[in-house]
């Protein structure tokens, strides 16, 4: 038997003496169901709190990579605009040359430019 009140396992010689009053004396093998309940329930929980936890440093890369893809982008769009610049800079430059010889052969050959 076990005694609910007293959470201790009783023989039956001892209810009839020691647990008297006790309401709530049950058979031992259906307070192992609930043991065995109360087992499972507590390892359903622990694994949930593992879930949880599994959830959370999820979230947090997650967020991480958030972080840093937008650091990413950011290095990209300065990349990006730098070439363009670069990019305008040496055509500014190659127009300028351009129209530099053109004015020079110009000069050299007035008549040619007459015709």
């Amino acid at each position: 038997m076990y005694c609910k009140t007293h959470d201790v396992a009783v023989c039956l010689s001892c209810v009839p003496s020691h647990h008297r009053a006790c309401s709530d004396v049950i058979p031992l093998d259906k307070a192992a169901e609930n043991a065995k309940l109360s087992t499972t329930l507590t390892d359903f929980e622990d694994t949930l709190v593992a879930a949880l936890q599994s959830l959370q440093e999820i979230i947090i890369a997650q967020n991480s990579a958030l972080e840093n893809l937008e650091g990413q982008k950011h290095t990209t769009k300065h990349t990006i605009n730098d070439t363009r610049q670069r990019i305008i800079k040496k055509l500014d430059n190659l127009e300028k040359q351009i129209l530099l010889e053109l004015d020079t052969k110009q000069v050299v050959n007035p008549q040619k430019a007459n015709f």
